[in-house]
């Protein structure tokens, strides 16, 4: 009689690839990975996944041309990593990278087909690039990077904020105090730089996409009345009181 062999599932396998599988089932999928050829070949296409997804999203690629900068900004908060186009404050370097790519693996995890959605891409720390969960605080490892993309939609604006455990509100994405403009659609725009997040502790990355601009003023002051109505516990944090759609993502700095 043939013995039919149960192979692991492939979100089995990707946990295990991970890292994220403990114990008995850890021990298990590793048996049967090194004792079947079919799920070695998998897991070898995982690998070769990554690696072509990272070809094409990189978090370190300079534009010939590109003047650098070096301002400052409050230390224990966050450091950019931007070209000097008038988004937001804070130049460390000026970088240009590739603003329209392809969404990796995994997709936004935040996004309705058709509709709007935003992704945070993580990177640059020598770990295998990630998306940031929609679900649980995602914790950030030293020196790595965020990129924030987004589907629009039907917007046509987008401004983003940060908030940190002590309620210190950052701005992260603008256009001389009002959103910045985008194009809408539905494929994934990464905006043009990478973001370091300094200090330690969670901080919350607030993006809004509207149809018409919003004050930045106004959208700060929403976040710390936000931060004040959780009474400072940001994985309570309410949407902000603003027009528009808005995504919300929670890091975990080191």
């Amino acid at each position: 009689m043939e013995v039919t062999t149960v192979h692991p599932g492939e979100l089995k396998l990707r946990r295990h690839r991970a890292g994220e599988l403990q114990g008995t089932e850890a021990r298990e999928v590793q048996r049967h990975v090194e004792a079947c050829a079919h799920c070695r070949t998998r897991f070898k296409s995982f690998d070769q996944e990554q690696e072509q997804f990272e070809k094409e999203f990189s978090f370190d690629r300079f534009s010939a041309g590109v003047q650098r900068a070096v301002k400052s900004i409050e230390p224990t908060r966050a450091r950019w990593i931007m070209p000097g186009i008038g988004l937001a404050a804070a130049v460390l370097v000026a970088i240009v990278v590739a603003p329209l790519l392809r969404p990796g693996p995994g997709g936004s995890g935040s996004r309705v087909k058709g509709g709007a959605g935003v992704v945070l891409r993580i990177g640059g720390g020598g770990a295998p690039q990630r998306l940031a969960s929609a679900q649980a605080p995602e914790p950030l490892a030293p020196g790595e990077r965020v990129r924030i993309g987004y589907q629009a939609g039907e917007h046509r604006y987008l401004v983003a904020v940060s908030i940190d455990q002590s309620g210190v509100v950052t701005e992260l994405y603008s256009d001389r105090g009002s959103s910045l403009p985008i194009g809408s659609g539905d494929e994934t725009r990464y905006l043009p730089e990478s973001l370091e997040f300094t200090g330690n502790g969670l901080e919350r990355v607030i993006v809004v996409l509207s149809n018409e601009p919003l004050d930045l003023a106004k959208v700060k002051q929403a976040a710390e009345m936000a931060y004040h109505a959780a009474r400072g516990d940001l994985r309570q944090l309410p949407k902000l009181d603003v027009p528009g759609e808005q995504f919300h993502r929670l890091l975990f700095k080191p």
